[in-house]
C-alpha cells in the first residue's frame, strides 16, 4: 500500500471491482424477471407471492445482469422491512450462504455494503455463519462494513463476530480477529477514524499490532497517517494563512490556542492579525 494513495479508497475499489461472472445459471432470462423485481421494490409482497406460487424458482433464481437474487433486491430497499421478513421466512436458512451475486457475495455482504444495519441483523438471526464467508474477493461482511465506513453496521457485525466466533472455526469459514483478516480489520479501523473501536480490538486481540502481513501496514503507519486526528502547536505558512483567512472554520473553544506548545514541534503561536484556525488540511512536502 503506498502512502501517497489513499488506502480507504483503495479498499473500497477493490471490493467493488468487477468479478467474473458467476457459474450460477438463470432459470429465465432477467427479461422475465422485470415484474418481480418492481414487485421487490415497490415492497409489493401480494404480488411477489403470486409469482413464487406460480415459480418456485424465482424465490432464489439470480434476477438480473449482476446476478442479484430476491434477496439482494430487498435488502436494497432499506425502508422495506416487512417484505424481507416474509422473504426470509420462505428461504431456508441453510442456504442464505450459497445465494450469491456475480462478485460471490451474499445477503449480510450486501448488507454491509449498503449500510442496511436492519437487514444484517435478521440475516444474522437467520444464519449467523454468513458472518463469517467470505465473497469473490476473499472479503467478511464486517471488513465491507469498515472498508466503506459503515460504523452502524461495522460496530454491530463486530458485536456478532465476537459472540459467534466458534462459528469461525469450522470448515470453509474465516475468523475475522487473526491474521491477515484481523490486521485488516484494526487498520482500516484506525483509517477510517474509528479510534474508540481501534483501541478495543487492540484490547481485546494485541497480537494484531505485532502481526506483519505482507503488503499491509502496520497499525503504527496508519496511526501516523491520521494527522488531522491530533492537535499541532505548528504555524501555518504565509500561503496556508493567506487561504484559511477565506475558510469558514469551526471554532473549537480553545482558549490558549496561542500558548500551546506542541512535544515533538516546540514553536508556540505568536499574535498576529491573520486569523488561524487549529485544525490543517494542507500538509507541507506531501
Amino acid at each position: 500500500m503506498a502512502p501517497s494513495s489513499s488506502p480507504i479508497s483503495s479498499a473500497i475499489n477493490e471490493a467493488t471491482a468487477p468479478a467474473p461472472i458467476s457459474t450460477a445459471t438463470r432459470k429465465r432470462n432477467e427479461e422475465e424477471y422485470v415484474p418481480l423485481c418492481r414487485a421487490i421494490q415497490m415492497g409489493d409482497w401480494e404480488k411477489a407471492q403470486e409469482i413464487f406460487n406460480e415459480d418456485k424458482d424465482a424465490l432464489t433464481d439470480i434476477l438480473n445482469i449482476r446476478g442479484h437474487r430476491t434477496l439482494h433486491v430487498a435488502i436494497g430497499n432499506p425502508e422495506n422491512t416487512l417484505f424481507l421478513d416474509n422473504l426470509l421466512e420462505r428461504i431456508d436458512p441453510d442456504s442464505l450462504p450459497s445465494l450469491v451475486n456475480h462478485k460471490q457475495q451474499n445477503g449480510l455482504h450486501y448488507a454491509a455494503i449498503l449500510d442496511n444495519t436492519i437487514a444484517a441483523k435478521k440475516l444474522v438471526d437467520k444464519k449467523p455463519h454468513l458472518l463469517f464467508t467470505v465473497d469473490y474477493h476473499n472479503l467478511l461482511p464486517i471488513q465491507l462494513a469498515i472498508y466503506n465506513s459503515h460504523r452502524t453496521t461495522f460496530l454491530y457485525l463486530l458485536q456478532m463476530c465476537k459472540q459467534y466466533i466458534g462459528l469461525s472455526q469450522k470448515e470453509g469459514y474465516h475468523n475475522p480477529f487473526e491474521g491477515e483478516k484481523g490486521v485488516s480489520l484494526l487498520c482500516y479501523t484506525i483509517l477510517s477514524g474509528f479510534l474508540d473501536v481501534a483501541y478495543e480490538l487492540l484490547n481485546d486481540y494485541p497480537k494484531l499490532a505485532s502481526t506483519k502481513v505482507p503488503g499491509i501496514m502496520p497499525p503504527l503507519w496508519c496511526i501516523a497517517q491520521m494527522r488531522d486526528s491530533y492537535l499541532s502547536a505548528k504555524q501555518y505558512n504565509f500561503y496556508q494563512r493567506f487561504i484559511y483567512t477565506h475558510v469558514p472554520t469551526k471554532n473549537y473553544d480553545l482558549e490558549d490556542r496561542y500558548s500551546i506548545q506542541d512535544i515533538e514541534n516546540q514553536e508556540t503561536y505568536r499574535d498576529n492579525l491573520v486569523a488561524r484556525c487549529m485544525k490543517s488540511y494542507i500538509y507541507p512536502g506531501l
